[in-house]
C-alpha cells in the first residue's frame, strides 16, 4: 500500500512538473548565454549607431576607464527601455566652481534587470544628468533599450531621480546585442557582445 501511494506520488510530480512547463515555459536548465556577433555582423551594426566623444569644455572632466564605472561602489548599471524623455528642470547646485542655478535633463526608464538586484523587473524610475554634459550623450527615443550606469540612490535634491552618466552607456538592439554609445576604448571592445553577457558578467564589480 505504502509503495503504491509513494508510485502515485511521483506520478503526481510528474505532471505538475510537466504542466508548469507548459504553462510558464520553465527551462529545465539556464539557458547559456549568446555568443557575441562576428565581426564583420557587428561592423554593419556599428555604423548604425552614433558613437560619441565629444567632452563638455563647460565641465573639467576626463574618460574614465571601465573598470573604474564598473567598481564604483555608488553607482550600479541598469538595462532598461526608454519609457520617455522628462522636461527640462532647473536645481541649485552647491559644488565650488559650479555652485548656482544649472538645468538637467533626463527620461524615465522602465527597469529590466541590474547588476545589483536592487530593482524588480518593470519598475519605473527617473534618472537625469545636467544639460552641461547633454552633448555628450545619444538622443534616447521611446522603446530603446540601453544599458547604462546610474546612482545606487537618487540624488539628493533632485525629486527622486537618479544620476545617470554616458560613460559605459550602450544601446541594445532588438535581438539584444549591446554596442557602445561613447567611445572608450574598453567599452567598444564589448560591441556585439549580448547584453546577458554585460549584465552577468563584464558590468558586474570586480
Amino acid at each position: 500500500m505504502k509503495k503504491r501511494i509513494i508510485i502515485i506520488a511521483a506520478c503526481f510530480a510528474l505532471v505538475l512538473s510537466a504542466a508548469l512547463f507548459v504553462a510558464f515555459g520553465l527551462p529545465s536548465e539556464i539557458e547559456p548565454i549568446p555568443e557575441r556577433l562576428s565581426e564583420e555582423k557587428a561592423d554593419i551594426l556599428r555604423e548604425e549607431l552614433p558613437l560619441i566623444s565629444r567632452l563638455s569644455s563647460r565641465l573639467s572632466m576626463v574618460v574614465p576607464p571601465l573598470d573604474h564605472v564598473i567598481n564604483n561602489e555608488k553607482g550600479l548599471f541598469i538595462h532598461a527601455k526608454v519609457v520617455e524623455a522628462i522636461p527640462e528642470f532647473k536645481l541649485s547646485v552647491s559644488d565650488g566652481a559650479y555652485s548656482g542655478q544649472h538645468r538637467f535633463f533626463g527620461y524615465t526608464l522602465e527597469i529590466v534587470n541590474d547588476t545589483e538586484a536592487s530593482f524588480k523587473k518593470g519598475d519605473v524610475i527617473t534618472v537625469s544628468a545636467n544639460v552641461l554634459t547633454q552633448m555628450m550623450f545619444p538622443e534616447l527615443k521611446k522603446g530603446e533599450e540601453i544599458v547604462t550606469h546610474i546612482t545606487a540612490e537618487p540624488v539628493e535634491g533632485r525629486g527622486g531621480k537618479y544620476g545617470f552618466s554616458s560613460f559605459g552607456m550602450f544601446y541594445v538592439t532588438e535581438e539584444g546585442y549591446c554596442f557602445s554609445a561613447y567611445d572608450m576604448k574598453d567599452a567598444v571592445a564589448l560591441d556585439g557582445a549580448h547584453v546577458r553577457e554585460l549584465m552577468e558578467k563584464q558590468l558586474r564589480r570586480r
